[in-house]
């Protein structure tokens, strides 16, 4: 019973104490207790090692879900769109007042200008009645003017018959005066009266020319009168024709403007359709920041439950890994991979603000327990070339993730995102040349 005590005391100490691939925990005192009690411990062994295995399976699981920052940054980045389709739409709103301002600025004074135009027309309306009305009375005036010429034809005529009768008359006072000289002294009384009544029709004559004088002056005045009116007239022919043209012109314009000022009012009434909508917009983009905040919010407490989940898992993973003595090479190196998955895991989450860790809580590619073993093969030589490649690999994942850790700040989003995939590329051909150094082993 004693010797039994001091196997078990033994066992609890290499329980606790990693040695190497392959050791297995049990009792080497034979007797039947121990015969039980050794199968009682590897199917507990076998249980637990299942427990474990699972475990880092979960952990490897939780290692791959860099989703988790793919998501925030795209809700990130659609934050941000969000933000400047907001900024946009309040810049659209500000040029849709602005335009409903110019529009109003317009109608008003397409309606002023319809107005002017309509007095305008007013206007030339009774501008255009009085010239009507002067050109009926310059016509009604060359109407009288020509029934005076007339008039004055005649007269003209009459003095013509007094001139006629006034010669007649002269040659009947000549024949009087001849038959009064051959009377002698009995024809001299009748021949003072045919002296007189010569006189009398010389006279005429010269009066009736004077009369034919006047007349045909008056007649030629009035004719060139005559020749003016029909050359105003001709004036205001045309001046009705530029006014009935202009009239018509103005007319145009006002059933023109009228259907400006009609689109003016159907202008300010879309934009302030428009600007009811972009109103609605802006208020559902404010509901979609909102929403859009409060879903990174979630996405941020997701992130940091499941990092939280995965550092429980991990913690539990590393506690359990002295019991496992009887893992092969093939499974310690796969355990390995599964740990160094953590370092990118842990690279994602500081980015993300989920862990708050330093350069000094990454292990160099020196410092790690499988970082000490490819030391110890790499000084012993002749490793082959899918060793150096493997060395290389893990060098390059631990160097990445602790410059990572450290001067994230001091890069680009889209430096970042390179940094990432290069730590990705990293991690994969870590696993892959474990497994072909495995396999090669």
């Amino acid at each position: 019973m004693d010797l039994l005590k001091s196997e078990l005391s033994e066992i609890s100490k290499q329980s606790t104490v990693f040695k190497k691939f392959g050791e297995v925990l049990c009792l080497k005192t034979s007797t039947p207790i121990t015969h039980d009690m050794n199968q009682l411990l590897d199917l507990k062994t076998e249980q637990v090692r299942t427990l474990f295995l699972d475990t880092c399976e979960v952990i490897n699981d939780l290692t791959e879900m860099n989703y988790v920052k793919q998501m925030i940054d795209y809700i990130t980045n659609q934050r941000e769109e969000i933000k400047q389709i907001h900024m946009s739409t309040n810049e659209m709103s500000i040029t849709i007042e602005d335009v409903a301002s110019q529009v109003q600025k317009s109608m008003t004074k397409t309606l002023d200008v319809v107005d002017k135009t309509h007095e305008s027309i007013q206007s030339i309306t009774s501008t255009f009645n009085h010239i009507e009305k002067a050109y009926d009375e310059i016509a009604a005036l060359k109407e009288e003017i020509l029934n005076v010429v007339t008039d004055i034809k005649d007269i003209a005529n009459i003095s013509e018959f007094i001139n006629d009768v006034a010669e007649k008359t002269n040659l009947l006072a000549l024949n009087a005066s001849i038959e009064s000289a051959r009377a002698g002294e009995s024809g001299r009384g009748f021949s003072v009266i045919a002296d007189e009544i010569k006189k009398l029709a010389d006279s005429t004559k010269v009066s009736t020319g004077s009369i034919k004088e006047k007349i045909d002056n008056l007649t030629n005045e009035f004719s060139r009168v005559t020749l003016r009116i029909d050359s105003t007239s001709k004036v205001f022919d045309h001046s009705k024709e530029s006014i009935s043209s202009s009239k018509s012109g103005m007319d145009y314009m006002k059933y023109n403007l009228n259907d400006i000022g009609t689109s003016f009012e159907e202008i300010a009434s879309s934009i302030e359709e428009e600007s009811a909508t972009m109103i609605n917009i802006d208020e559902r983009i404010n509901t979609l920041e909102e929403e859009s905040k409060s879903l990174t919010e979630v996405c941020m407490r997701t992130g940091q439950g499941v990092y939280n989940v995965s550092e429980k898992v991990i913690e539990n993973r590393n506690k359990a890994v002295p019991w496992y003595k009887n893992l092969n090479m093939e499974q310690s190196l796969e355990l390995a991979a599964i740990e160094h998955s953590t370092l990118k895991w842990k690279v994602y989450n500081v980015l993300c603000n989920f862990a708050n860790i330093s350069e000094k809580d990454i292990d160099s590619h020196t410092e790690c327990n499988i970082g000490r073993y490819y030391e110890t093969l790499k000084n012993e030589g002749s490793q082959g070339e899918i060793f150096l490649k493997l060395y290389e690999s893990h060098k390059e994942l631990h160097t990445l993730a602790k410059e990572l850790v450290s001067s994230n700040n001091q890069y680009s989003q889209e430096e970042i995102n390179i940094k990432l995939n290069q730590l990705e590329l990293h991690t994969q051909n870590f696993k892959q040349y474990s497994k072909d150094f495995v396999l090669k082993k």
